[in-house]
């Protein structure tokens, strides 16, 4: 019973965490204006859509990675969120 109490504790943790990156978000979006139009959940750049449309994949993971410090799995769901 107390694992399922723990649980619940992070699932709750979780999801203020969620509310608070979305909240976040909105108030970048507000501040960027229209350049905001041009990005997405992860914030892929114009350039690396571009090496996307061009079928350069992993090009674009790869310029993603450098740019954000992010690990491999976020890169590519960056990257497949915009293909």
């Amino acid at each position: 019973m107390a694992k399922w109490f723990v649980q619940a504790r992070e699932i709750e943790r979780l999801r203020r965490e969620n509310e608070r990156l979305l909240k976040l978000l909105a108030e970048l979006r507000t501040r960027l204006g229209e350049d905001a139009d041009n990005l997405d959940i992860y914030g892929v750049s114009a350039e690396e859509k571009k090496l996307v449309e061009q079928g350069r994949s992993i090009e674009a993971i790869k310029a993603y990675r450098v740019r954000t410090g992010a690990d491999l799995l976020t890169a590519k769901n960056a990257i497949d969120s915009v293909s």
